[in-house]
């Protein structure tokens, strides 16, 4: 997961305060160019974290953050958790035993939301899960997934 920021100051300090603060061990990489700051984590930070990291980049900032980037980084965390809920789904057909022929229709019927899911528009997926109708996936797993959209929705 990547977060930018720019306008940064110092950025030397930044780094070692970085590395300081309570999401230093979620950081795995930082990258300083002139003034834009690319911070990379094995996963999406929890909204505290994420927090606490805009804490320490404002601290070093001639301004506020840009809000074209805050947004871009929500839609990245967005798309991050789409593939995870796509990959998760995928696991649960092999593990159930859907056959090639099952496959193909359930590809076929949730094209749209995959689509939705891999560009980071989950609200909209969560309303085509709710909606869908298909023989081939329960209602309980449209619940699941649709539930699961909406708690990390909440939490974003």
């Amino acid at each position: 997961m990547n977060y930018l920021y720019t306008k940064v100051n110092a950025p030397e300090k930044l780094i070692k305060e970085l590395y300081a603060s309570s999401v230093g061990s979620l950081l795995k990489n930082i990258v300083i160019q002139g003034a834009l700051v690319e911070i990379e984590t094995e996963n999406p930070l929890a909204a505290a974290d994420e927090a606490t990291l805009l804490s320490v980049i404002q601290a070093h900032s001639s301004e506020i953050p840009d809000m074209e980037i805050l947004v871009k980084n929500k839609i990245y965390r967005c798309m991050d958790f789409g593939k995870e809920v796509i990959a998760e789904f995928a696991a649960q057909n092999v593990v159930l035993g859907v056959s090639d022929a099952q496959m193909k229709q359930i590809s076929i019927d949730f094209a749209e939301i995959q689509n939705l899911l891999l560009s980071g528009s989950l609200r909209i997926a969560k309303q085509e899960i709710d909606t869908l109708q298909s023989t081939l996936v329960t209602e309980g797993r449209r619940a699941y997934f649709s539930n699961k959209i909406a708690k990390f929705l909440a939490a974003l």
